[in-house]
């Protein structure tokens, strides 16, 4: 067994309310699983320093090309919590808006 601990970037920013949560839920994993930490970067990536030195994953929204490029760039195993139409071949967590509205009304 060994102490080391997974470590993962997150990509949000502290102002939106979204991000917010995404930021509680994230820790509260990180505090209950205790064999991981999560880094905090903006939502650019631009401020993580994952090129000189790489985490073990990315939770991300991709919002652009520039970040969509990097990603790709990086090879790291990555979750993109917006889902970016112009990026493929990542993992992608994306609400149904139009079922939520239905079920909603429902």
């Amino acid at each position: 067994m060994t102490d080391r601990k997974f470590h993962f970037v997150l990509s949000a920013a502290r102002d939106n309310m979204y991000d917010r949560l995404l930021i509680d839920g994230v820790a509260d994993f990180a505090r209950t699983c205790g064999e991981c930490r999560f880094s905090l970067a903006k939502p650019d990536l631009r401020d993580a320093k994952i090129e000189r030195h790489p985490p073990d994953g990315i939770i991300c929204r991709v919002f652009d090309t520039r970040t969509a490029a990097l990603l790709e760039r990086l090879r790291l195993p990555t979750v993109d919590l917006f889902g970016f139409t112009s990026w493929t071949g990542k993992s992608s967590v994306v609400a149904d808006d139009r079922l939520i509205g239905r079920l909603a009304a429902e």
